[in-house]
């Protein structure tokens, strides 16, 4: 009975060894198979990929519990913004301390931009309908071109199947809400969504100047 109990731990302790070195085994697996996008403007695995590129999936974003796109950028290393007023003004990005204009966004490959202020337009698009981000740190001018001398920011928006919905409240009467349906058709996918958001948030008016003020 002593031996077969002896011989009982020692098969357990060997199943729990095994267990572990399949999990570390499993975890570095999974990221080797990570693969990003932004750093060669092909497909690369994350851990073959010289460049510092950061990715922000979509459950580091449901876990962030940001309110918008700056603000969850914010929170990234390197990363700082300068916001010209409450939810949907303007909001300014500067990437390892270039100018605003300095950095590339993309949206699925697409560059995008203000028309107005000549920077990015960061503040207009919904966290609800990003799946995933890469932030890449450093020049990229000879992927990117010239104004890519901070880095690059590309947002890859959701493809899921089925339907997606969304609902949060917040401080300053904060109401948002969104929802998305997706589907696929052989090798053609698709997806639609659309959302709302309302804030009773502090004026980007000057209430001081009567000739400029608008109470929204």
């Amino acid at each position: 009975k002593t031996m077969l109990s002896l011989h009982s731990s020692r098969a357990a302790a060997a199943g729990l060894v095994c267990a572990v070195v399949s999990s570390a085994a499993l975890g570095a697996d999974e990221r080797v198979a990570q693969v990003v996008i932004t750093a060669n403007r092909s497909p690369r695995a994350l851990a073959d990929v010289v460049a510092d590129v950061t990715v922000i999936d979509a459950d580091a974003i449901a876990r962030s519990a940001a309110t918008s796109l700056p603000e969850l950028l914010q929170r990234q290393a390197g990363v700082e913004l300068s916001g010209n007023g409450g939810p949907g003004q303007p909001a300014a990005l500067f990437l390892r301390g270039t100018n605003a204009n300095h950095v590339v966004v993309l949206v699925d490959g697409v560059r995008i931009n203000s028309a107005t202020t000549g920077t990015n337009a960061l503040e207009h698009l919904p966290l609800a309908q990003i799946e995933r981000i890469e932030v890449l740190r450093g020049p990229a001018s000879s992927l990117y071109g010239a104004d890519a001398v901070g880095g690059v920011i590309q947002i890859f928006t959701r493809s899921g199947r089925g339907l997606q919905a969304r609902l949060s409240v917040g401080s300053d009467s904060l109401r948002d809400g969104a929802v998305g349906l997706g589907g696929q058709f052989g090798s053609t996918s698709w997806s639609v969504h659309g959302g709302a958001q309302s804030v009773r948030a502090f004026s980007a008016t000057n209430d001081a100047n009567p000739f400029s003020f608008n109470d929204d």
